[in-house]
């Protein structure tokens, strides 16, 4: 099992939905990969840290008649549903319940998702997968790790730090994470628009979200999207994003 191959199961692996012969392949490969091993011990604490700040969504009447329902259709009738284990039909439910409103939130907000992963990490000193200072090694490290070709920016004003990845609507995404006035910058990088929902920005331009304490600035830039978190005043996150958009010299 290849490395990205192993990352792409820990999702499933922290939910135990992998099967038999899965599980025994990536515990194989967590047994002679350090970084992997390390990369899925801080994906776990992670989802379970988040998981434990949750709000529990109460959810209406209606909508949880909905879900039993579709749990009924699922077990065929209610007497398989009767014999399902409690515990797994109200986590189930749970989880349904859970994903519906966290669809709901990031439609109303898209930027929550990556706020989240940089406040989970800013304060890490051990959050890095891997560590240079250097654009072209980073970029190399990242291009291996999504599996896709990635420019890493450099900024006279923020000091790299190394890179790691990130699990986001279910895709892998690379992230470089910068030090600027000593405060921490996540910049997220993927291709194209699949995860930046803003449609419609001219290339380079930038689209801004105030935030307290973190603020957001994203654009796309030669058909890759950016998307810069930070605690930086909004004027300073803006003129690093312009920084990035600057030919290497």
């Amino acid at each position: 099992m290849m490395c990205m191959d192993c990352r792409s199961l820990v999702p499933g692996w922290i939910d135990a939905e992998l099967g038999p012969a899965e599980t025994t392949e990536f515990a194989a490969h967590l047994s002679s990969c350090r970084e992997c091993a390390e990369f899925a011990g801080r994906e776990r604490d992670f989802v379970r840290g988040l998981r434990a700040r949750l709000p529990r969504p109460d959810l209406p009447d209606v909508e949880r008649r909905h879900i039993l329902s579709d749990l009924r259709s699922v077990a065929g009738s209610r007497g398989d549903l009767r014999r399902l284990a409690w515990g797994g039909a109200l986590a189930l439910a749970a989880c349904i319940a859970l994903v519906a409103t966290l669809a709901v939130s990031q439609a109303r907000d898209w930027t929550r998702a990556y706020r989240m992963d940089h406040a989970a990490h800013a304060g890490a000193s051990d959050g890095l997968e891997f560590r240079s200072g250097s654009a072209i090694q980073v970029a190399a490290w990242l291009t291996t790790a999504v599996g896709m070709p990635m420019h890493v920016p450099t900024m006279p004003d923020a000091r790299l730090l190394g890179a790691r990845t990130v699990r986001l609507n279910g895709r892998t995404v690379a992230l470089a994470v910068y030090e600027s006035a000593g405060r921490r910058l996540s910049l997220f990088l993927g291709n194209g628009q699949e995860l930046f929902p803003a449609r419609g920005l001219a290339p380079d331009q930038l689209w801004t979200r105030r935030g307290t304490p973190y603020s957001v600035v994203a654009w796309i830039h030669q058909g890759h999207f950016h998307v810069a978190v930070s605690d930086l005043p909004v004027q300073r996150l803006q003129q690093l994003a312009r920084q990035c958009q600057k030919p290497a010299t």
